[in-house]
């Protein structure tokens, strides 16, 4: 799957061309370079492009994190669920790809390791292919005093944040139980994690400072922006579901398989499963309950929570009453628009059949006898009896006359 900068672009899928640009390269060109390539695969791979910036999150659950920076971007995703980024080393052209694949084909790449190796070799052959080389920029570098987990402890917070350039020196230390939360800045849960989150790293920054506070152990709690950066090569494995996404690798055991947080974001039960987990021998002491200022913190963090639920449903609310408005306005403007067309081209309906006699409302009246057998007797002589005078006649005795009036409509 290729990823391009298709913003503010007209894509016709019938036709050849594709405008725009991605970086320095041709959108047109790079896709006519993708299309050479699917003719050596059909039916054995897929090959499309998609715009990147619209479907960044597709980028992200290929392993192609840095957002539009990083345009433009190849992923491989099989169908055994292996997500292999194209290195973004090598340029995008027909040779590579079909290198790439074939690689993949042949069993020799299975993942993001063997991608970067098989890519080395490439740019060591001779009759190496360079066209369309793409110029990103470069990944942004942390200051060089967040480089050090001991300047991070100096800190005012003690939640460090990690990049790939000190992930090894701090995720990777084997002395330490290292908490890390991945995070996106585009995440809407994440946000709500966050305040339980730091509390966590405040928390265990202050045991850590007490004498015996953990029992020997030692944690870092750090966190790490996917919008910006990405795990190195050999642990982008470790982002296999959706975040927030919270990790513990334990001193001494920093491999697979990876051991994740699933409970509730509260900071009680992620110290209890960090101190399970330890490798550094973490002791958790008896928990005290909260003094007046974390109460407050709590109370905050409720009342934020609240107010931002609150206004969520106004919003909805909001919107849902102007849909209903202009629903409601249409309907009006569609009224009153057939209306003006009646107006303007009234309809005349002459009556049929001019010169006929019209009866409206005729009854004819006729008078049934039930002991004469239903005897018809028509009202054009004149001598219809009444019903006063059909009772008197009535040979039963019963008070009810034996003669029924019925209108024939």
């Amino acid at each position: 799957m290729m990823f391009l900068n298709l913003q503010g672009t007209v894509v016709n899928p019938l036709a050849d061309y594709v405008p725009g640009k991605t970086g320095n390269l041709s959108n047109n060109e790079l896709v006519m370079e993708l299309r050479e390539a699917a003719k050596d695969h059909f039916g054995r791979i897929s090959f499309v492009y998609i715009d990147g910036i619209e479907h960044a999150d597709r980028m992200k659950a290929l392993g192609l994190y840095g957002g539009q920076e990083r345009l433009p971007a190849l992923a491989l995703n099989t169908k055994d669920g292996k997500k292999l980024p194209f290195p973004e080393v090598l340029p995008i052209n027909r040779d590579t790809i079909l290198q790439f694949c074939a690689d993949y084909l042949s069993g020799r790449m299975n993942n993001e390791d063997d991608a970067q190796e098989m890519a080395k070799k490439a740019l060591m052959a001779t009759n190496f292919n360079r066209k369309n080389q793409a110029q990103r920029q470069e990944r942004k570098k942390p200051p060089e005093e967040k480089t050090g987990i001991s300047e991070q402890w100096k800190k005012k917070d003690p939640v460090v944040q990690i990049t790939s350039d000190n992930f090894e020196e701090i995720v990777l230390d084997e002395d330490r139980d290292v908490v890390v939360l991945f995070t996106s800045k585009e995440c809407e849960s994440c946000s709500h994690m966050t305040p339980y989150y730091k509390r966590l790293g405040r928390r265990f920054a202050e045991l850590e400072q007490e004498e015996g506070g953990l029992g020997g152990g030692n944690v870092t709690v750090g966190v790490m922006d996917l919008a910006d950066d990405t795990p190195p090569l050999g642990y982008a494995t470790v982002l296999v579901a959706d975040l927030p996404l919270v990790v513990l690798f334990p001193a001494r055991d920093k491999g697979a398989p990876f051991r994740y947080y699933s409970g509730v974001s509260k900071v009680r039960p992620m110290m209890e499963w960090v101190a399970q987990h330890s490798g550094s021998g973490v002791v958790l002491p008896r928990l005290p309950h909260l003094n007046e200022e974390d109460r407050q913190l709590f109370k905050e963090q409720v009342r934020e929570r609240e107010e931002y639920k609150a206004k969520k449903k106004a919003e909805e609310e909001a919107a849902m009453e102007e849909e209903q408005r202009r629903l409601e306005e249409f309907r009006r403007q569609k009224k009153k628009a057939r209306v003006e067309e009646e107006e303007e081209n009234p309809h005349h309906h002459e009556e049929e059949g001019q010169g006929e006699e019209k009866h409206h409302n005729k009854v004819d009246r006729t008078i049934f006898s039930a002991n004469s057998g239903g005897q018809e007797h028509d009202d054009d002589d004149g001598d219809i009896p009444t019903v006063a005078s059909l009772d008197d006649n009535n040979e039963d005795g019963d008070g009810y006359s034996d003669y029924y009036e019925y209108d024939e409509l």
